[in-house]
């Protein structure tokens, strides 16, 4: 008797909708200031998908002398007020209240069109950051701005990673430190780098390369700050760390174009080994889910797409009628994955045999999800009003 695997969706159970509603600023600044109308506009253009914005002029440059001065001149009930002033050439200040907490930075001035962009998408993911740190009233919130690539999330304990092709043009491995509330990047400018993952005790990156002048799986160690190749002359695809030292990741077969395996790598061996032995699908993405590894297959010869079980055959995970793709599991009960319910691929959560549609009111395409340590988040890409990939982020529980 065929073997059937407790989940198979034959009705969507519970699929509860998640609203989407757009957040709140205010912005107050000097309409006469060059400076900070060139910032201002640059924010509000940035940041139109997710807020609604209303501009206060001050009318004159505001002097601020100390963080209670900010706080008291306080009395909007928004998610953000956000004041921008500067008293030279050489500094601009910004102040920020979320939920009754309040933010200070000074940063030095440049006058260019570059330093406008960066300093505003900076501005706007800093206020994300501590929105999640410290805000709970959001459903959804938006977590980067820039105008290019932002894709393939990944959150572990207080970092959290994501490839971006922000200033230089091709794709990069950048990482935001939740303490500090800053962004790094892993220092790599000639090459590609897609589908970053972090090991559980945060001292491996693992991610998709060309690098190497092919599509490698490369390891990047963050104490020794060294990079190691671990394919050989076969493609490595979608890399995922099972512990802190072992990795699983696709991998072509030798002279086999149409079919790939899952593969295993530990990092303190150096051995591989192949937990795959079919010729039915492409394998990517691979993840464990219940100790189990689950990725989704492409038949080469239908083009149908499908999440899969490894066990001794493969086993179809939901009885659905369309595409899904880009499974995701921390090797608990709970998956996300992207599909294709009606024009557009939506996320979907499963915990606790409840499917959950968490785009459902977001008409736009959405990809790549993982969720937080916690399980409180779930993190993807979006790819609103037809334009390149931002990071938003659900609130689940």
């Amino acid at each position: 008797m065929k073997k059937v695997y407790l989940i198979l969706f034959f009705l969507l159970i519970n699929i509860f909708i998640f609203s989407f509603q757009k957040s709140d600023m205010i912005i107050e600044y000097n309409r006469s200031n060059w400076y900070q109308n060139s910032v201002v506009e640059k924010i509000t253009r940035l940041g139109s998908y997710f807020y609604d914005f209303e501009i206060i002029d001050s009318k004159k440059t505001v002097y601020l002398t100390n963080q209670y001065d900010f706080e008291d001149s306080m009395s909007y009930d928004v998610d953000v007020f956000l004041r921008i002033t500067n008293n030279s050439t050489k500094t601009i200040n910004t102040y920020y209240e979320i939920e009754g907490k309040s933010f200070y930075k000074k940063s030095e001035l440049k006058d260019s069109s570059d330093w406008v962009e960066q300093f505003s998408v900076n501005l706007l993911e800093e206020i994300s950051l501590n929105r999640l740190k410290y805000d709970n009233t959001w459903e959804t919130l938006q977590m980067t701005f820039y105008e290019g690539v932002d894709e393939y999330p990944i959150k572990r304990n207080s970092t959290i990673a994501f490839i971006s092709d922000r200033y230089k043009g091709n794709r990069e491995v950048f990482f935001y430190d939740l303490n500090k509330v800053k962004i790094n990047k892993i220092p790599l400018e000639l090459s590609s780098e897609y589908f970053p993952d972090i090991s559980p005790n945060g001292n491996y990156f693992v991610f998709q390369s060309t690098l190497f002048g092919n599509w490698d799986i490369v390891i990047y160690d963050r104490i020794k700050n060294d990079f190691k190749k671990i394919t050989d002359k076969t493609y490595g695809y979608s890399p995922y760390f099972i512990d802190d030292y072992k990795i699983i990741y696709s991998e072509e077969i030798e002279n086999e174009v149409k079919y790939n395996q899952i593969v295993e790598y530990d990092l303190i061996s150096e051995e591989k080994k192949v937990l795959t032995d079919d010729k039915e699908f492409l394998k990517y993405r691979p993840s464990l889910y219940k100790n189990k590894i689950i990725y989704y297959g492409i038949n080469p010869e239908t083009a149908e797409v499908r999440i899969y079980l490894n066990d001794e055959k493969p086993i179809r995970l939901f009885d659905l009628s369309r595409n899904q793709m880009d499974s995701w599991s921390d090797n608990s009960d709970k998956i996300v994955f992207s599909y294709n319910l009606d024009a557009s691929y939506d996320i979907f959560f499963l915990y606790e045999n409840n499917l959950l549609n968490l785009t459902k009111e977001i008409d736009s395409d959405s990809y790549y999800p993982t969720f937080s340590d916690n399980g409180k988040y779930v993190f993807f890409s979006l790819y609103y009003k037809n334009k390149e990939p931002d990071i938003f982020i659900k609130k689940i529980f």
